[in-house]
């Protein structure tokens, strides 16, 4: 079980989910997708073919690439199995396939991601998180006690292994500040942290994944010359 926040990540950026999204869903909708192989890997050399996904990635033909990117547009609320577990889009699928303006319907999807969720339960995020976790970082943002920027190691620190619900918003803040005010880069961990969230490198790694993302809908910015937003 990820003791974490969590999400999928085959590109570092949201710019191409518009491009698989139509790819997807040339080659899946309306057909079982959940255990059909056959089918993952037509999706899967069908992002070769496009250069969304690098040709002779493949280590083998179970199709785990194009399983990662089904599950990223999954995650986003873009498609769902139907009644009969048959591919279909959602309304905001099929307003970014039809071509609309992608950037107010992705800063929805982002926005309205949540735990738990059926993305969460397939993956096996904890369940102690319950939160919509891109705003519960934008109204950390805007905390009184913070400066109105946050860092990659703060959100991999401190928000994404302490923020289970948006209670933990102060409590949060005040980790991050004490963090700030030690001096000292790891000053106010104990041992254990690692044991129990993993390495801080990976998890600087997932943080990274949520500002990129976050970065699509334009609501955040990188500050020139640091990892801050």
């Amino acid at each position: 079980m990820i003791d974490h926040w969590w999400t999928t990540r085959p590109k570092r950026k949201l710019i191409t989910i518009v491009d698989t999204l139509r790819i997807f869903t040339a080659v899946a909708e309306g057909q079982r997708w959940r255990g059909n192989r056959d089918l993952h890997l037509r999706f899967e050399g069908a992002l070769e073919q496009e250069e969304i996904k690098r040709a002779g990635e493949r280590r083998d033909q179970q199709a785990g690439g194009g399983r990662t990117y089904a599950a990223w547009l999954y995650s986003f609320g873009l498609w769902f199995d139907d009644t009969d577990g048959l591919a279909r889009l959602t309304f905001a699928g099929e307003d970014l396939v039809k071509g609309e303006a992608p950037v107010p319907i992705m800063t929805k999807q982002v926005l309205d991601f949540q735990y738990p969720s059926p993305f969460s339960h397939i993956t096996r995020v904890n369940p102690r998180y319950r939160l919509f976790p891109f705003r519960f970082l934008l109204k950390l943002i805007l905390h009184r006690r913070l400066d109105g920027t946050l860092s990659k190691k703060e959100i991999a620190r401190f928000a994404i292994t302490k923020a289970s619900t948006d209670n933990d918003l102060d409590e949060v803040a005040q980790t991050i500040l004490t963090y700030r005010n030690s001096g000292e880069d790891d000053a106010v961990f104990d041992g254990t942290f690692e044991d129990a969230f993993g390495k801080i490198s990976e998890l600087e790694d997932v943080a990274n994944t949520f500002i990129n993302q976050l970065e699509f809908t334009q609501l955040i910015e990188r500050i020139a010359g640091s990892d801050r937003i």
